[in-house]
């Protein structure tokens, strides 16, 4: 190779490094754009979890809150019935007596 031909390579390197360069800066950027866009999908589906999870948990504060509403029912109710157990004692005390 001439002298010329040498000085041309050099000169076609020089050019291409840069476009080289550039073009692994893009290639760089395009990988950081697609784990930014993984991630923000991955965020998107944590999201609809934390959603759902908290549709459960109120679901199941709900179901605690009924349940505790029916056992005061039921602790009213047996109130009421040991009241009516003792009436219906002393009033059969009482026919006793009087027979």
């Amino acid at each position: 190779m001439s002298s010329t031909g040498k000085e041309e390579t050099a000169e076609a390197v020089l050019i291409d490094e840069p476009q080289v360069f550039f073009q692994e800066i893009q290639e760089e950027m395009a990988a950081l754009q697609q784990q930014r866009v993984q991630i923000s999908d991955q965020r998107a589906l944590l999201d609809l979890e934390r959603i759902e999870l908290e549709q459960r948990l109120s679901a199941l504060q709900l179901s605690y809150a009924l349940l505790d509403a029916h056992t005061a029912r039921i602790d009213r109710r047996e109130v009421m019935l040991d009241s009516e157990h003792e009436f219906i004692q002393m009033m059969s005390k009482r026919l006793r007596r009087l027979r």
